[in-house]
């Protein structure tokens, strides 16, 4: 493979994905990203390096859903699988992709579960030109600015068109003025009053759910405050506070805010496009990101205010800052956006009743007449700025206590507030999502990395195991087999008999006991074992581990006794023997399959 980075990796079924994910990797191509798309010459015993390091070099990976595609997942060898819990251990940015017709299955592995959250777009053929404005505003690669520009289809085709106006200029300017054009602002026309009345509503209506969302989030980081400066005494309010904030934010009806399609035609209809629909999409996905995100940070924010939290005051006081900063900063690059999608109406009438009679309600957005900007440069470096100073503020947090805590405080909403549109009440949905999270964290605590030696693994394997994760298991299967090469010589012969313990499990209900990895004394095999074999139970009594075998092993009088055991059989599949032993007989070297 050509040693190559790339801003984006898409994953796709080829049966029912592959058109998409082509269109979409022609289109953003040409926006200048660089995608990772065709992997069908890696899907072979290289897949675990070459692709993998692709996966880890991209930093948004696109997953196209189309109907069935998470079927086969289940099979803990399947591709998109093992390309999406490479992209979940890389703490990527996953997107969704929902084609027509795809739902979620009942079941996921648990290590695709946290798919289900990630925050997805409907792919839209209809208006495909305002889906992709939308995925990029959830993608985290920018594109240089001068390949944007100059692998832009748009950029090509004008290109002599703008040729031509240099050399016509003067003439067409002195045609302008001669047909009054020049004075003529906009909107102009009755169809271009008409929409730009709607766009003007829409842009009030989202600044509204955006004023009071931040008004309820304002206040909450007001009283955490107070509650830091006055004492424990005062943490009752703050719960109140806190509970009125989520409320507030559950309240906002922004799935009611999406444009429809009959909006968007209409804007689209309008001669020479003054309205980009991407931008009128991407005010509303700001609205609903906006919502999502702080529940997370209140979340988190109320952990930090708790008096039974570790943290030292000023680091409280700190952390609040911060996110004061982000609060502030957000919602002044939403007034700067706003600002911006408004700037093709130049009849100063019609902004008029916006100006002096909605803007002067907004409490929390900080957008006003007398801050009207006209300069879309200016407006473009306020936005920057605001980025930059979000991200200082995030730098800052990080270094207070790292990034972990506020992901985790997030993430723990996100999934409550799912399980609480299913009807499911707040503090059972907590319980669960806790739950799901300390065995999430644990799986990922559990899989194998690099450096990590031969016993190491084998731990890692047999907590895996317990867990009920067969799939990481299976990861540091590959990882033992690695560490070992050329120096254990009965690898070839356990490491198939491991991998059908781990597929069966699931089946045969056994997922304990001691494998038979080798001889203790080389030069006397056992003659009853094999290699491989997997000890689950002396004389009827189960062994789960290998300090249960020990014990039940010196308890044995001497003399013959029964050994349980699972190998495969004829077919393949693991089937249950009962051996007979001799306390005599020369021992075998075991590793424990499972940690309880």
């Amino acid at each position: 493979m050509e040693n190559k980075t790339y801003d984006i990796f898409i994953s796709y079924r080829r049966d029912g994905g592959e058109y998409t994910a082509k269109i979409l990797r022609d289109r953003l191509e040409e926006l200048g990203y660089r995608v990772f798309f065709d992997v069908e010459s890696l899907r072979s015993g290289d897949f675990n390096t070459e692709l993998y390091s692709v996966i880890d070099g991209c930093k948004d990976f696109l997953l196209i859903l189309s109907p069935g595609a998470l079927d086969r997942c289940v099979n803990g060898n399947d591709w998109v699988r093992c390309e999406v819990e490479r992209a979940l251990l890389r703490d990527k940015n996953i997107i969704p992709i929902l084609l027509r017709g795809f739902s979620f299955p009942e079941k996921l592995p648990p290590s695709l579960e946290p798919v289900r959250i990630k925050n997805g777009l409907e792919a839209n053929t209809q208006f495909f030109d305002a889906f992709i404005g939308r995925l990029q505003k959830f993608l985290r690669a920018k594109p240089p600015a001068l390949r944007q520009v100059t692998q832009n289809p748009l950029f090509k085709r004008t290109l002599p068109v703008l040729l031509a106006l240099l050399v016509v200029g003067a003439v067409g300017l002195a045609a302008s003025f001669a047909l009054g054009a020049w004075e003529r602002g906009f909107p102009h026309t009755a169809q271009e009053k008409s929409v730009t009345s709607e766009v003007i509503y829409y842009t009030e209506s989202h600044l509204t759910g955006l004023d009071l969302m931040g008004d309820g989030v304002g206040d909450a980081i007001s009283a955490a405050r107070r509650c830091l400066s006055t004492g424990a005494a005062e943490y009752s309010a703050l719960e109140d506070a806190f509970e009125l904030a989520f409320q507030t934010l559950e309240d906002c009806d922004v799935d009611g805010l999406a444009p429809d399609d009959g909006f968007l035609g209409r804007v689209g209809a309008l001669s020479d496009a003054p309205f980009a629909s991407e931008d009128l999409l991407g005010m509303h996905d700001a609205l609903v990101s906006f919502r999502e995100s702080w529940a997370g940070n209140l979340a988190y924010l109320q952990w930090t205010a708790d008096p039974e939290t570790f943290l030292t005051a000023s680091d409280r006081m700190s952390i609040l800052d911060s996110y004061e900063t982000l609060l502030e900063e957000e919602l002044k690059q939403n007034a700067a956006c706003a600002n911006e999608l408004l700037l093709p109406i130049t009849d100063s009438g019609t902004l008029e009743e916006f100006q002096y009679k909605y803007l002067p309600i907004l409490g929390r957005v900080p957008l006003s007449a007398a801050t009207w900007s006209t300069d879309a440069a200016a407006l473009e470096a306020a936005i920057t700025a605001s980025d930059n100073r979000q991200q200082e503020a995030l730098r800052d947090l990080s270094a207070l206590v790292g990034s972990t805590n506020a992901e985790n405080a997030a993430l723990r909403e996100y999934m409550v507030r799912a399980y609480m549109t299913l009807g499911v009440s707040r503090d059972a949905a907590e319980q669960y999502v806790d739950a799901q999270l300390r065995f999430t964290e644990a799986y990922r605590q559990l899989l194998p990395e690099t450096g990590d030696t031969e016993e190491v693994l084998w731990a890692k394997l047999a907590g895996l195991v317990h867990l009920g994760y067969y799939d990481g298991a299976a990861q540091c299967v590959d990882a033992i087999e690695a560490a070992v090469e050329g120096t254990d010589p009965y690898v070839g012969d356990y490491l198939p008999a491991l991998r059908l313990f781990l597929d069966s499990a699931g089946q045969t209900g056994i997922n304990y006991g001691v494998m038979v990895v080798g001889w203790a004394s080389p030069d006397t095999p056992n003659e009853v074992y094999q290699i491989g074999d997997v000890i689950v139970a002396l004389n009827g009594q189960v062994c789960r581990t290998y300090e249960e075998y020990t014990a039940l092993k010196g308890a044995l009088p001497e003399g013959s006794y029964t050994a349980s055991v699972l190998r495969a059989g004829a077919s393949g599949a693991l089937e249950l023997e009962e051996l007979e032993l001799d306390t005599g007989m020369p021992p075998v070297y075991l590793r424990t399959l499972s940690s309880g």
